[in-house]
């Protein structure tokens, strides 16, 4: 947030904020400046990701109705951290994938 208020672009890695009010006040910041601001979830850009997208629309694997996705990193650093840091993989790629 203090680099857009800056005034400079800013590539952001995980986490993008604690909390989607926070998100959301980043996003009116860089709008507000118009200024180049992206979350970057590199995960997006995995080849097996794409071919799992694909095969999903396609319906070659029938309606999908549950999905159970897990990405494991014990840092010790409690569950907060591991919400933010490695869940975020989870939830983007579900929300890509079904969109």
């Amino acid at each position: 947030l203090m680099c857009l208020q800056g005034g400079r672009a800013v590539l952001c890695e995980k986490s993008m904020a604690p909390s989607a009010a926070d998100a959301i006040q980043v996003i009116d910041c860089a709008k507000r400046h118009q200024l180049f601001f992206l979350h970057g979830v590199w995960s997006r850009f995995f080849p097996a990701m794409a071919e799992i997208r694909a095969i999903i629309r396609s319906g070659a694997i029938g309606r999908v109705c549950s999905v159970v996705a897990s990405f494991c990193q014990n840092d010790g650093a409690g569950s907060c951290s591991a919400t933010l840091e490695t869940g975020i993989y989870c939830a983007q790629f579900l929300l890509w994938a079904f969109d």
